[in-house]
Order: C-alpha cells, then structure tokens, then sequence
C-alpha cells in the first residue's frame, strides 16, 4: 500500500478562510431571513386580529373604542396588547406576540422581531388632570399622560361618593389623542345628579410586561372632587294690565338649566285637564278657551333631575283657542267580526287637545240643520261620539281619538261635523256613499244591503241564501246568467263607485239514468243544469249498450 500525502497547514488554513467567506455571507441572509419570517408572522396575526375587532364593530353599529386583544382569543392569551380607533378614526395596534411586536397605525405599521415594553420599568407619569366641562348631570375628564418608554395600554375612570363609595364601575377611555408631547385620554360620564359632589379615580397602564401603573385615588387622598351645578325653578311672569289684549307669558330659566321645556295647560274651574302638557315657545302667546282658567307650567330637566313652576294666569274668557286645532274625521268601510262590510260606516274621530264630544250626519253642508240629541241611526241630530256624558270631564286617549259606527239606509252625498269639548267645530266631512242590494231570485234567506264608501273596495256578503234543490253559485247583475261563473263570488270584491243590484244565481242537477228493462248490459247516466227559472235542460240520449235474447233494442 502507497502512502498518502497528509493535507498540509497552508491548505487546512485556506479551507477555514474559505469557509469563513461563505458564513460570512450566508448568515447574514439566513438572519434577515429569520427576521422576516418572524414580522410576517406578526402581520398575519395583527391582520387576524383587526378584522376580529371591524367584525365586532360591524356587528355592534358603533365604534366600540380599544379592545384587549385577549378578547379575540379562545384559551390561553398568546397575544398581548390592544386595538383602538386614534382621533383621526384610524386603527391603531400595540401588539405582543411571541415573534415580535406592532404598533402605530395598521396603515404604517411598524413590526419588529422582538417582543416591545420588556425593559420598559417606569411607570407612566400622569401629567394632570382636567375637568373643561361640567354640567348639572354630566361631567368631561381630560388625564395628560407622559409615558417614553412603551405605549399606554389603558386608561380608567371611577366616580366615587363624598363617603369613598363607589358610584361607577371602573370604565375606559372614550379616546385618547396624541398631543404635542404627551398623550390625552378623554372620558365622559352621564345621568349624575343634579348638584352632586363627587370623587374622580384615575389608573393609567403602559404596556410593559410588568404592566406599570400610576394613578389618583381617593385612598392616598390624590383623588379629583368635583361638583355637578346645580339650578333654580323658572320663573313665570306675565302683565296683568295688558292680559287682556296681549294674553302673554315670559318664561326665565337658570342659565344651568340642559334641557328647558315650556309647558301650559288649560283647566276648567273643575280643575279638568284639557292640555296634557304641550310644548310652546318661550314667549308664549295665549288665546283663551271660552271660561277657562289658564295654568302655566315651564319645567326643566336635567338626567333625572325635574324643576317645574306653575303658574294660574287667571280666569280668562271670550274668543277661541287658536292653539287648539279643529277637531278631524276620517271615514272607513266597516266590517264585521268575519272581514264583511255592513251598512255600518266607520268614522275616525280626533281632537288631540279638549277631546271629541259629539257628531252629527246630515245630507246639506250646513251645521245648523244639527239639533238635540240622537244616535247612529238617525241624520240632524247631535250624538255623543263618547260612551257616556260623564266621559267629557276626562282627559283620556279614548276621548281624544274614537271611532265610532254610523248606519246609512241609502246611498247620496253626506256631511259630517264634529263638536269638540269646549264647544270647537270641525269643517264639514264630504262622503259619498253607494248601496249594494241583494235579490235572492227564487232563494230564502236574509241578506241585508251594504253600504260602500266612495273610492275604497268593498267585501261583498258572507251569507249565503238557500233554495230547495238547488246550489248556490254566486252573485250577478243579470238575473238569467244561466251559466257557471257569475261576476261575483260570495265575500267578493267590489270596487265600482255606483249603487249595483246583484241576483244570486242557482244551479240544478237533473240526472238521467238507464234501465235496462230485462235485458242485459250498462249504460253510464246523464246529466244536464237548470239555471235560475229555466224550467228543463237538454240531454241527448245513449243509443245501444243493452241487449235481449230474441229482441232488438229500439231506444
């Protein structure tokens, strides 16, 4: 065996500087490989989690401020940090995950292949605390916060009482905005009560794995008092000496006052309510109600809070309430428990301020032909649109809005009035009205005519008449269809504007059937329709289809 030549020291070292080269030029490549993969990694999971927290804002129809992305994950938190909208409306992440960190906004994301806040240790510094607005029910925070080092993950709010007692929940930011060295967190809370002294805690977080918090609280005495405004009554004037031409009020309110609503209501010397609270301007200008006292109210409201003055004005008279809308009618079909019009038409009364009291039907446009008393039967009378007198000294929804039946004998033009209860006229009511009359041709039974009301469809009867023999087919203007089909079927629609007579329409079965007289064999029976008065109808008859032995079939 030859021996073989041993690799020398300057070809080892040549070999090691070669491989140097390469690692020098592949790790490198192979690193910002890593690092790429890694920050992929993380965009895939910020992408994740961003179209959670748009789908959950979809979902709710509101901008639902910063989430914790633990909320988006089933089991253990892998990821940590938050998702919110900036004062711009842009979305904004500060993410941890196990490949790296993101923050800013997802449309300029800056990602790295390291976890972010690790080194962060010092607390954020809470730099003050402001309160620009404070009403008599609500109360708006500005906290300005310094923080360098990582990011503010959270800030919270509680209101305690002057005891130390706890009144919210903590509760979240509305927002926060960057300032032009610090960040704001802005909150607002709601429906406090009027005049109420109360204690503001403030904790502010970084996003630090320690999770570094600084805060205000009533414990160590660093807590925020503050008190809601409170306000008087309003006051109500008005000139005697000119009440009875100018008839005005002058409402003045606190400036403290959110919410101001002036109220007035008219009363009789029984002390019933005619207004229920109506809203009128600030200078209201009143015209009377024939022999009514007059009260006004002005009531403001703050949350839960009600102020309200009241005011009698004094006993007025002459003229009409102008704030007091003619009273209304509405006329509709009438139908039955069975969806069937009558003779019954239907009239919607309204007076949406004294209340309906009585109407009256009558054939002229002239209100004078109304007189005494009556009921829904009879024309040119009064009758009381209420279920009895003693309900026109209530001021209920029944007697401001009513519909009542009125029975019509025969078609025309007519005109209805209503008389509120104060005495007000509603404008004459225009209806035209048509009859439907039935003639049950032969039938028995009792089929009572309708009423239809000009320019509205009208269910035709559900009776259906009788007539020994005979099936009933339906209605028709022609008393001698003598077919199937008619125009009208029972419970159909009419739609014509014009008064109509409709005869029920018959059919009789006549059958024939064959005997075969001794013989032998079948033939299948015959049938024919008589019609209303037709007195027969035509069959044409078999020929053949029995046989005899010895005879021969003649017919």
């Amino acid at each position: 065996m030859k021996n073989r030549k041993a690799f020398t020291l300057i070809e080892i070292l040549a070999v090691i500087v070669v491989l140097a080269i390469i690692a020098l030029i592949a790790i490198p490549r192979i690193n910002e490989q890593i690092e790429y993969s890694k920050k992929e990694s993380v965009e895939r999971t910020v992408d994740s989690l961003v179209r959670s927290y748009e789908y959950e804002e979809l979902n709710s129809n509101k901008k639902i401020g910063r989430k914790d992305v633990c909320d988006y994950q089933d089991g253990e938190c892998a990821f940590t940090g938050y998702i919110e909208r900036d004062s711009q409306d842009r979305i904004v992440v500060f993410i941890n995950t196990p490949k790296g960190c993101a923050s800013g906004n997802i449309d300029d994301l800056d990602v790295t292949g390291t976890t972010c806040g690790v080194d962060d240790v010092t607390p954020p510094v809470i730099q003050n605390i402001e309160l620009p607005s404070i009403g008599t029910n609500f109360v708006t925070i500005l906290v300005k916060i310094e923080e360098n080092e990582s990011m503010i993950q959270s800030a919270k709010f509680r209101l305690l009482d002057r005891n130390g007692n706890p009144v919210t929940g903590w509760e979240d930011d509305d927002y926060t905005y960057e300032a032009e060295d610090s960040k704001v967190a802005k909150k607002t809370f709601s429906d406090l009560t009027l005049g109420t002294e109360y204690y503001l805690e403030v904790k502010v977080t970084n996003t630090s794995n320690g999770e570094n918090t600084s805060s205000r609280l009533y414990s160590d005495g660093t807590a925020i008092r503050f008190v809601t405004l409170g306000f008087e009554k309003p006051k109500i004037t008005y000139d005697t000496t000119k009440w009875s031409q100018v008839k005005q009020v002058i409402i003045n309110y606190d400036p403290n006052f959110e919410n101001k609503e002036n109220k007035f209501r008219t009363l009789s010397s029984g002390q019933r309510v005619v207004d229920d609270w109506e809203v009128v301007e600030d200078n209201l200008k009143i015209i009377s109600i024939l022999n009514y006292h007059y009260y006004v109210n002005a009531k403001s409201t703050s949350g839960s809070s009600v102020l309200t003055t009241t005011t009698q004005i004094g006993y007025v008279d002459n003229a009409i309430d102008v704030l007091n809308p003619k009273p209304t009618i509405e006329p509709l079909n009438y139908k039955n428990g069975s969806g069937v019009n009558t003779n019954l038409v239907s009239l919607r009364l309204k007076d949406d301020k004294s209340g309906i009291a009585y109407y009256c039907v009558t054939t002229t446009n002239n209100v004078n032909n109304c007189s005494g008393d009556g009921n829904n039967t009879q024309l040119n009378k009064w009758v009381l649109a209420v279920n009895n007198a003693s309900d026109l000294t209530l001021a209920n929804k029944e007697v401001r809005d009513k519909t009542v039946q009125h029975q019509f004998s025969n078609a025309g033009k007519y005109y209805v009035f209503l008389k509120d209860a104060v005495g007000n006229l509603s404008d004459a009511k225009e209806i035209t009205l048509y009859k439907v009359e039935y003639d049950l041709n032969g039938g028995t039974g009792n089929v009572p005519y309708q009423i239809k009301l000009q320019g509205s469809d009208l269910t035709l009867t559900d009776v259906t008449p009788t007539r020994s023999g005979y099936e009933f087919l339906g209605w028709d203007t022609n008393p001698n269809l003598n077919r199937d089909n008619p125009t009208y079927l029972r419970k159909g629609t009419y739609s014509n504007d014009s008064n109509i007579k409709l005869y029920a329409q018959w059919r009789k079965t006549v059958t024939i059937t064959y005997n075969a007289n001794s013989g032998t064999g079948t033939v299948a029976s015959d049938k024919c329709y008589r019609y209303n008065a037709q007195a027969s109808c035509s069959i044409k008859f078999k020929n053949g289809g029995f046989t005899r032995t010895g005879y021969t079939f003649k017919g």
